[in-house]
């Protein structure tokens, strides 16, 4: 806080650098005009404060935005005061300066007589100069000003550089994710894979009360599909099959690559009827969909057992007892479908 004495010797300096008489009109006017000005400098200091603060380890948590825009915001009311403060003193300089009180008890009480103001039209007005203190507080505000709008655009551009290869990084973590829990061949989910879901729809079937229920399918006679025809005809196999299961399926159901010609379906929200209907429909059109390798005709058919969700029952119980009715479908002769134990 600046004391009224300094005000006021501050106001004389600037009217004898001006040549304005100091005559108590004068005076009262150039001191309120300092002491607005001297104001409006106080929040810059305080905002060059905190910019300093911000820089410390120990700094509050201040926004470089708000701080910059709470700066130009007082940069453009001092800007105007400055403007109104020069447009007051163009005045042209007075035949002859009084002389400056030396202490601030001469300004309290003014010894000189009043003398009235010069009138602009009775001379030439001279270019207005701005007193220095003016021209040095102008001088930092406007260094201090590109500094801190420098720092903050290059911490914006530091910012979204690191946004993009935070990204970039978020996305090759994904693809990682989704290739680690899919099958590189078919890509249906793996075993890893049905790890991850498996316990969220037992989860889900268990909250909402919902059916789950499940098909374990194995291709038969892959191994002589391999041995007669080779390896490319079989992985041909295995991806047809896969086409012709999505075909039949709804979107919330899961395909998993359970094993070499063994394929898991998951299917929320249907009992163990609607679950061997849907492999029902699927053998018709298997049997129906032969591959063709190579020029050469490849029929194919499965094997499947069926089991749903029970109460007492968690995923690794769930698809066990699918895995019985397989062994059962593939016991009884094959290219049927067999529901496990309700």
């Amino acid at each position: 806080m600046v004391a009224p004495g300094d005000i006021a010797n501050i106001a004389l300096r600037r009217m004898a650098d001006l040549g304005i008489p100091p005559t108590p009109e004068n005076f009262e006017r150039f001191y309120r005009d300092t002491e607005s000005t001297l104001k409006l400098a106080a929040p810059l200091a305080e905002a060059f404060r905190a910019r300093s603060e911000l820089a410390a380890p120990e700094a509050a948590p201040v926004s470089w935005g708000a701080a910059l825009d709470q700066f130009g915001l007082r940069l453009e009311q001092a800007t105007g005061a400055l403007a109104t403060l020069i447009e007051r003193t163009g005045l042209a300089a007075a035949p002859a300066a009084m002389p400056v009180p030396s202490s601030p008890s001469q300004v309290v009480a003014p010894v000189f007589a009043p003398a009235p103001l010069p009138q602009v039209a009775e001379r030439q007005p001279a270019p207005a100069q701005l007193p220095r203190e003016v021209r040095t507080l102008i001088e930092r505000m406007d260094a201090a000003t590109t500094e801190i709008r420098d720092a903050l655009q290059a911490s914006r551009a530091e910012l979204g550089e690191t946004r993009g290869e935070l990204k970039s990084i978020r996305d090759e973590l994904n693809e990682a994710r989704e290739a680690v829990q899919h099958d590189p061949l078919t890509g249906v989910l793996n075993r890893r894979g049905m790890d991850i879901v498996l316990p969220r729809e037992v989860a889900r079937a268990r909250r909402v009360n919902a059916p789950l229920s499940v098909g374990m399918v194995d291709l038969d006679h892959f191994k002589h599909i391999n041995d007669t025809f080779g390896h490319q005809a079989g992985d041909r196999v295995l991806v047809h099959m896969v086409e012709l299961m999505r075909s039949v399926l709804r979107e919330t159901d899961l395909i998993v690559r359970y094993g070499g010609e063994e394929f898991l379906v998951l299917l929320p929200d249907t009992d163990m009827q609607g679950a061997r209907l849907v492999l029902d429909r699927l053998q018709d059109i298997v049997v129906k969909s032969p591959v063709i390798h190579e020029g050469r005709r490849i029929s194919v058919g499965f094997s499947a057992g069926v089991a749903q969700f029970r109460d007492d029952d968690n995923g690794a119980t769930l698809v066990l007892r699918a895995d019985r009715a397989l062994q059962s479908a593939k016991r009884g002769g094959r290219s049927q479908v067999v529901l496990a134990e309700a």
